[in-house]
């Protein structure tokens, strides 16, 4: 069952990352 969490927890964090690096991009693309 940890294995499982282990997986969900790495996967949301890498979600996470990607959706603040998108918000990132797009404040940069409206800032321009």
């Amino acid at each position: 069952m940890s294995g499982y969490f282990n997986a969900v927890s790495t996967a949301a964090f890498q979600l996470g990352n990607r959706i603040e690096d998108f918000t990132r991009i797009e404040l940069t693309i409206n800032r321009a």
